[in-house]
């Protein structure tokens, strides 16, 4: 592991305390003012809505509640895109109509190309909005989002996140249930997966990739996600070092955030000790951490969320920093309507190798997942994707067919 000076630390907009990365900021403040076309922003809004569904069809995993960010412009060209304004794990998303007003402070009147200028003065926070922006770029341009951003993939690999209903940390099942359901869906065809390990017995979902792994198909890679601090609790070096021990010796192919968000310390003190590998990422915002996360060789692949970390532009920046020093940058995921941006920001990276589609309850399969969101689209599917392979959407922006009549119909 590297020696940071404070100088070094200043130099990346970063200090350590106690062991933790915290960025001090994530892009310079904004010093100047941009024009770069006639095209101004007039509105912004961001709504839920809700697709009628059975209660029985709810607790199979279905989702029927979406939230949609929706900026329009002086050229009729409306951007959309899914998801929160604000993810829930940070402060901002208690008060949501502040965040509203913010974001229209920051953008009504603008140039909607702008979009480095709009992250600079704060729309970093906010990275479905960053989404739509993109999308009315891409419309401006008769281009998919990928494509304006150097990319040229027809379709991505794809893995499968399981979390059971039921308590958080899934100790209301047995391993042999949690394995015989993994299975399950290997027998389908379905090659790479990836549960929470959250057990308070931290060795059982060690077991689970005992009861798994030798009886998969040739080729199959089951992953687990400690998920940092959201457990509740955080495993000390010496527990990760057990469970991962565990994980190596029965074939697991990563271990993900072991430990609290931006604990370089111990994530790197353990990738180095491990020949399976060390992942994380997720929660991170800007570029800031990640260049930290390189430098330092904390983590053998980054994994920027789409929105969480600022929007496509700076899963751009970070993926192409992680290529110049030969690291995978794979996307932490997201679901159906979502992932239309996700989808974008992964075919402009040459080193990703799959997208997280999550949280899928067993044994419901991804398409039965998404089912509802197909009435908010003028298209009978979202994607077309196999076992192994998603379709990139090839149609201009982020290539959603909107429904706008079917948005006011189910519009909360």
């Amino acid at each position: 592991m590297a020696n940071f000076t404070r100088r070094d630390l200043l130099k990346h907009g970063a200090v350590l305390s106690g062991g933790m990365l915290v960025a001090t900021s994530t892009v310079p403040p904004a010093s100047y003012s941009s024009e770069t076309s006639n095209m101004k922003i007039t509105g912004f809004d961001h709504f839920p809505v809700l697709i009628p569904r059975s209660e029985e069809e709810r607790r199979r995993g279905v989702y029927d509640r979406y939230s949609v960010a929706r900026i329009t412009t002086t050229d009729g060209i409306t951007g959309y895109a899914f998801g929160p304004v604000v993810p829930s794990f940070r402060d901002e998303a208690r008060d949501h109509e502040a965040a509203l007003a913010r974001i229209r402070d920051l953008l009504i009147g603008k140039d909607p190309f702008a979009i480095e200028l709009h992250l600079a003065n704060g729309l970093i926070h906010y990275g479905v909005v960053e989404h739509a922006l993109w999308d009315i770029v891409g419309k401006a341009a008769g281009m998919p989002v990928h494509k304006l951003l150097g990319g040229n993939k027809k379709k991505t690999k794809y893995y499968i996140t399981m979390v059971w209903h039921g308590r958080g940390d899934q100790s209301h099942l047995t391993p042999e249930e949690q394995a015989e359901d993994i299975l399950w869906y290997a027998e389908q065809g379905f090659n790479a997966i990836k549960i929470r390990c959250w057990r308070e017995n931290i060795m059982d979902d060690v077991e689970i990739a005992r009861l798994v792994i030798p009886n998969a198909p040739p080729g199959f890679r089951l992953m687990f996600d400690r998920t940092a601090e959201f457990p509740g609790w955080v495993w000390s070096y010496e527990q990760a070092y057990q469970v991962a021990r565990g994980m190596q010796d029965a074939g697991v192919y990563w271990l993900e955030e072991p430990f609290e968000v931006g604990d370089v310390i111990k994530s790197a003190k353990l990738a180095h000790a491990m020949d399976m590998l060390i992942v994380g990422g997720e929660h991170d915002l800007g570029t800031t951490p990640f260049g930290v996360y390189m430098r330092d060789q904390v983590f053998d692949i980054v994994q920027p969320d789409a929105q969480w970390c600022g929007g496509i532009s700076t899963v751009k920046k970070v993926g192409t920093l992680a290529q110049a020093l030969d690291i995978p940058c794979i996307l932490h995921g997201t679901h159906s309507l979502s992932m239309f941006g996700w989808l974008q920001a992964n075919a402009a990276l040459t080193n990703c190798e799959y997208q997280e589609i999550g949280l899928i309850r067993p044994r419901i399969l991804p398409h039965e997942q998404w089912e509802p969101a197909r009435e908010l689209l003028d298209s009978d599917d979202l994607f077309e994707f196999d076992t192994e392979y998603l379709t990139i959407p090839q149609s201009p922006g982020l290539g959603i067919p909107v429904n706008e009549d079917a948005l006011e119909e189910y519009r909360v």
